[in-house]
């Protein structure tokens, strides 16, 4: 029989690898989404992207007015640019306004 620190141990471990499991994959999240208003940004990157075919959108990385970049996906019928202005929806978790996501809105003129 193992002495008892060994199974102390691995009884750790086993334990600390099932919190590292539930914290990451099991946990249920709400996201609770609730408009925030909007937000200007401005296109820095457009990205190439696999699954035009199935959904006609392309990836742009956008630099926001706080200077924070976020990645959208742009309607390819926008005809958005590197260097356009693009008005983003923003909506923040109701249980944490830290989390947010952002949606193409409109280009700005």
């Amino acid at each position: 029989m193992p002495p008892l620190s060994d199974i102390i141990k691995g009884a750790v471990i086993l334990f600390g690898a099932a919190l590292v499991i539930w914290m990451f994959f099991i946990r249920p999240h709400s996201y609770d989404w609730q408009a925030a208003g909007q937000v200007e940004g401005q296109v820095k990157t457009l990205m190439s992207n696999s699954k035009v075919i199935g959904r006609p959108v392309i990836n742009a990385v956008v630099t926001l007015e706080n200077g924070h970049q976020t990645i959208i996906a742009v309607p390819l019928k926008s005809d958005v640019r590197q260097g356009d202005m693009v008005l983003l929806r923003v909506q923040e978790d109701a249980e944490s306004s830290a989390r947010r996501r952002y949606k193409f809105y409109k280009e700005v003129d």
